[in-house]
């Protein structure tokens, strides 16, 4: 059976391996591809994951094939390591979601950094538009897309809450912050206290000092929504704001919207615009984020003019319980036609075929 591990050495200099868990991140591939899956051929795929305690990288297995993510630092020092232990099997440079971010975190890029996509078999790209940019930088390296694949089925079980004449919009406030905030205010300014608000995932900075932990996780009017910080000053309605939430608990407040705004420009893959497209859920977002073609044409546009869209859309609810009907439509038919279990299986075959391992 063909091998394949992956690893995201973010944490280091250990590693761990993570039992597979049905999300929509790289951990779902095993249950994908393994022997009971009706995957065929069927693959061995582990994912290792980096860490301050764990196993030392020398109890990384023998396997045909590597993914690894590119992460600053450690992703060199693991790839020179599986060349060396393993020079037989094929080692990929895996760009993921969160490549640009971390070195915008940190304020520095590295020249072995680049070495390790140089050097690599394959270069694989999470991000569709990420293809396009290394077959620039490498005209004749082997540049492959491969995103994380999605759990149409088990997420649809969901239903998302009705509408009952008040209208919910939920912002992912990750990325970008001030335009979330000024997009609700926009709307607020033209629907009153007909529209309430969810903020999601709202980073650490915007809590005037409060961290994080279960002792803050107070009930607001949901679970999860942080008591006490800059949220009571807001000027309108809103049922919660939480910090960043593990995946189950972000789709329990993901279905209590009836819109979704996702105004962020740093060409994310698009997650959230999938969990959108399986919940039923209108989904307004930046045309940056990978994918936003596919999944949201009709309410894709421009970083700039997210707050007139968002605003355009939520009075098109307010007026028309199906206004955004035919985009969801659209969304879940594309979600299962390029990121569900069947197209996904073929991609990563299709992929292993490429770098000669299958």
């Amino acid at each position: 059976m063909t091998s394949i591990v992956m690893i995201d050495p973010e944490q280091g200099p250990c590693v761990k391996r993570t039992d597979p868990i049905a999300e929509a991140t790289y951990t779902y591939w095993p249950y994908l591809l393994g022997p009971d899956t009706g995957c065929e051929p069927a693959i061995d795929f582990k994912y290792f994951f980096g860490s301050r305690t764990g196993s030392p990288i020398a109890e990384i297995p023998e396997a045909d094939a590597y993914f690894l993510i590119g992460q600053p630092n450690n992703s060199s020092r693991i790839f020179a390591y599986l060349r060396g232990r393993f020079p037989g099997a094929k080692v990929c440079a895996f760009h993921g979601l969160h490549h640009y971010e971390a070195i915008e975190r940190r304020g520095t890029f590295y020249p072995e950094e680049m070495a390790f996509y140089e050097k690599a078999d394959a270069i694989l790209c999470a991000r569709r538009s990420d293809v396009s940019l290394w077959k620039t930088i490498f005209p004749t390296r082997k540049v492959l897309w491969l995103p994380v694949p999605y759990p149409v089925e088990a997420i649809a079980k969901r239903h998302p809450a009705r509408f009952g004449g008040t209208l919910r919009v939920g912002f992912l406030v990750w990325t970008q912050c001030e335009a979330s905030f000024l997009t609700a205010y926009a709307i607020h300014s033209r629907l009153g206290d007909k529209v309430e608000f969810l903020f999601l995932n709202v980073p650490k900075s915007y809590e005037r000092g409060k961290e994080p932990n279960p002792k803050m996780m107070k009930d607001r009017l949901l679970p999860h929504s942080i008591d006490g910080s800059w949220s009571s000053r807001l000027k309108f309605r809103h049922t919660c704001v939480s910090t960043w939430l593990p995946y189950p608990l972000f789709l329990q407040h993901l279905v209590n919207c009836h819109l979704i705004v996702f105004a962020e420009n740093k060409g994310h893959q698009g997650r959230l615009l999938m969990d959108c497209a399986a919940l039923g859920i209108p989904c307004v977002c930046s045309d940056m984020t990978d994918m936003s073609d596919l999944l949201w044409p009709s309410l894709r546009c421009g970083p700039s003019k997210i707050l007139e869209k968002a605003v355009e859309v939520a009075e098109g609810m307010m007026g028309t319980e199906d206004y955004a009907a035919g985009a969801v439509r659209e969304a879940r038919r594309e979600l299962e036609r390029n990121f569900g279990p069947k197209p996904s299986i073929r991609r990563m075959l299709n992929v292993l075929k490429e770098i000669g391992v299958l």
